[in-house]
């Protein structure tokens, strides 16, 4: 890393993006994949492989919340993570009736 953009490069300091001289825009050289030309070759293979298992979760069982949970849907941060965890009630489903 550049000394002449960050303050000791070589350590782990996450909290020096909170600083108000950087850019909130700027954030995606921090994105799990990159971006730019320094993109993961594998981003594309990861994303499908993703999807292809949520498919397969909501195909392969019933969803259901916790009784109370649809009020609960505080969120913070930019993208939408949520304040409090999802609970949710998970059963088979009897594909063979």
């Amino acid at each position: 890393m550049d000394k002449k953009l960050w303050e000791n490069p070589n350590e782990w300091n996450p909290e020096r993006f909170f600083d108000s001289k950087y850019d909130a825009m700027d954030m995606y050289k921090t994105m799990a994949f990159g971006a730019g030309k320094r993109v993961c070759a594998g981003s594309l293979q990861a994303m499908l492989i993703a999807c292809k298992a949520i498919g397969r979760l909501v195909q392969e069982f019933e969803w259901r919340l916790r009784n109370g949970e649809e009020e609960n849907v505080d969120t913070i941060g930019l993208t939408t993570h949520k304040l409090h965890l999802l609970h949710v009630i998970i059963s088979p489903r009897n594909r063979y009736k």
